[in-house]
């Protein structure tokens, strides 16, 4: 019988919110709770942007999750499409 090796590849996701994030002292405060989430591989704020996108990607997120981490620094995240 002959054996063969899976390889399983977990979903990539990826996420965006509109935050009211506005400077880099606001991001300081979440920047440490982001790197900490498990799954997450890689966020970006962008600050140039009206809604204040913040984009996240990585495996087995939760919007709801996310949203609860931001309003955990003070700040409000309301996923978009």
């Amino acid at each position: 019988m002959e054996k063969t090796n899976l390889i399983i590849h977990k979903m990539s996701q990826e996420l965006k919110f509109q935050t009211n994030l506005q400077c880099g002292n606001c991001r300081a405060k979440v920047a440490d709770k982001l790197d900490a989430h498990p799954g997450l591989r890689h966020w970006a704020l962008d600050l140039d942007h009206a809604d204040r996108i913040l984009t996240v990607q990585g495996e087995g997120l939760s919007a709801n999750d996310l949203i609860a981490l931001i309003a955990k620094s003070g700040f409000k995240a309301v996923e978009i499409a």
